[in-house]
């Protein structure tokens, strides 16, 4: 890994892992922001407290001081009250908890006939119904010019959770929520951009890897779209279950793609062991999504984070086996997988009820996955171009002999042929042997001989003239094209020049080793039906000169 690349790579990681902490320690970010609530907090261990017997109870001097850091008991049965004493302002207070996953919210209102108005929020009912349709649930209170208002809340959930409640003024609440929506909308068009361009590379190239890729991305985006609320608020907001359940199910699809990507990117260059780890990666997050039809919703909400926890770095430990094969792509990939693992680990450590809810586990995994998605690309470009590269290559190789670097045997016949078709009436063909490439080779070994190829096709390269072609059959033959017209004369006079040259003494060879060079030539018209056929008659013809060592040349009649 470079070194620039590394220090990018250390810049991405300290991005998540202090600058949200370090900002929120500063001051509230705008999209967090608001003023702490302040009251009193009574957990409600059976649930079944009206509103009436939970502000008495208060009254009474029951509760606590509510604290935004504190883990409250939630569980199936318990419930928490909260009474909020909101500053006087000239405008209508929202009162709101940055959690899209909060099961229940109630907002008690006291009427001027001393019953109570009810506003609701939460996964359990359909964001269509909610007082306020919102990211996460949020409440607008009617507040009198100068008079602080009371308000009282129940809250429901599923584990033990911390609740920073928010007070804003109406305006900077919708204000600040505007300027979230513009930055979700900016990286979902991203995330759609990066979609469609992986969709177009697999179409171009026929790379399999960027069709997973796609999924990969589109899986991470749909997934930002369920923990910000964005999703319940504009697409399933009239599906309560599927909002609740999204929020699990579409993070643990993540996981399962980004598992496969890996696989697909790392079993081209590893062993057995790592690609067996990441299938059964796979089937293990494919085996949880199916479980939240038959198991517990709480249970497989528990072992989907610590799947996410324990299973995710081994993609990253993969990769960094890859990475040590492949260093120019795999470190690319590393860095993508590590910046998304940082960032979303905040937020599953609070699901498990280690961390107290900030912005850190809030927008934590937001931003690794914005960071993510631009770091996958290059990585994939790296690859693109790495594989370009290799079949350019490979299409190099397939016109140029890699021993003499003369034209190919397929090169010398699509030429031969074309020429035929022409009528064969503008080229010559010399057929060019070794004859003592056995004899070299039992005396001096393969690399001699191999030193003397070279040297052969050299001896005939200098003979070629411009426009000419020097070719190397497959049987290790060499074949030269004379172009423009030749007559039997010309090609006599450069089929002598080639012997002769393989007799002069070279510093290549062994001393006074020399090559002995056997020409059979075809000069135009050429009557053959194909390449193949004509460099067939050639070849008969050289090998009775091999087995007549008195003579170098003869010409096909």
């Amino acid at each position: 890994m470079t070194g620039w690349l590394r220090r990018l790579v250390l810049w991405m990681v300290c991005t998540v892992c202090i600058g949200l902490p370090a900002g929120h320690a500063r001051a509230e970010p705008l999209l967090w922001g608001g003023e702490p609530a302040h009251g009193t907090a009574l957990t409600d261990a059976g649930g079944r407290w009206s509103a009436d017997e939970a502000l008495a109870r208060m009254a009474a001097g029951q509760g606590a001081p509510y604290d935004e850091s504190v883990f409250y008991p939630f569980s199936h049965d318990a419930a928490v009250w909260f009474r909020f004493d909101l500053p006087s302002m000239t405008t209508p207070a929202v009162l709101s908890i940055p959690h899209s996953g909060i099961n229940l919210a109630e907002v008690f209102l006291r009427q001027a006939d001393g019953n109570w108005t009810v506003l609701l929020s939460g996964d359990s009912i359909a964001v269509a119904d909610w007082a306020l349709r919102h990211l996460h649930p949020a409440f607008v209170v009617p507040t009198q010019a100068g008079q602080p208002a009371s308000v009282l809340v129940r809250v429901v959930h599923n584990h033990p959770v911390t609740l920073p409640w928010r007070v804003w003024a109406e305006p900077d609440f919708h204000t600040a929520n505007q300027y979230l929506l513009l930055l979700l909308g900016a990286y979902l068009g991203f995330v759609l951009l990066v979609v469609g361009l992986c969709a177009f590379n697999w179409f171009a190239w026929r790379d399999r890897l960027y069709l997973t890729a796609a999924f990969y991305v589109l899986s991470i985006g749909l997934t930002q779209v369920s923990l910000t609320g964005a999703g319940g608020q504009f697409v399933w907001s009239t599906h309560p279950v599927w909002n609740d359940y999204s929020s699990v199910i579409l993070p643990l699809v993540s996981a399962v793609a980004a598992g496969w990507f890996t696989y697909r990117v790392v079993s081209e260059r590893s062993g057995r062991g790592w690609r067996a780890a990441l299938v059964v990666y796979c089937l293990a997050g494919l085996a949880l999504i199916a479980s939240f039809t038959g198991v517990d919703r709480n249970v497989a909400f528990r072992f989907a984070n610590y799947y996410f926890l324990l299973c995710s770095p081994l993609c990253i430990v993969a990769m960094m086996a890859y990475a040590q094969r492949n260093p120019r792509v795999g470190w690319w990939f590393v860095a993508a997988f590590g910046v998304l693992f940082v960032g979303a680990v905040f937020a599953v450590l609070r699901n498990l009820g280690m961390l107290a809810m900030s912005p850190l586990t809030q927008f934590g995994a937001q931003v690794g996955a914005g960071i993510e998605v631009p770091l996958l690309m290059a990585g994939l470009h790296f690859r693109s171009r790495e594989r370009r590269d290799n079949q350019a290559r490979m299409s190099h190789l397939a016109r140029v002999d890699p021993l003499t670097g003369l034209s190919s045997h397929r090169v010398l016949v699509e030429r031969l042929d074309q020429q035929l078709r022409r009528g064969g009436a503008d080229m010559a063909v010399l057929r060019v042997r070794v004859g003592n490439a056995r004899q070299i080779q039992d005396e001096y070994g393969s690399d001699v001989l191999q030193t003397a190829l070279v040297h052969a096709g050299a001896c005939i390269g200098r003979v070629a003239r411009e426009g000419d072609t020097v070719a190397r059959h497959r049987n290790g033959d060499f074949v030269l094209l004379l172009g423009n017209a030749p007559s039997r004369e010309q090609a006599g006079e450069a089929a002598q020049r080639i012997i002769a040259r393989g007799l002069a003494h070279t510093s290549d060879l062994p001393e006074k080793q020399s090559l002995r060079l056997l020409v059979a030539a075809s000069v135009p018209p050429l009557d053959c039906e194909d390449a193949e056929e004509l460099l067939d008659d050639l070849q008969l013809l050289i090998e009775e000169l091999q087995a007549r060592p008195g003579k170098a040349l003869r010409f096909l009649e």
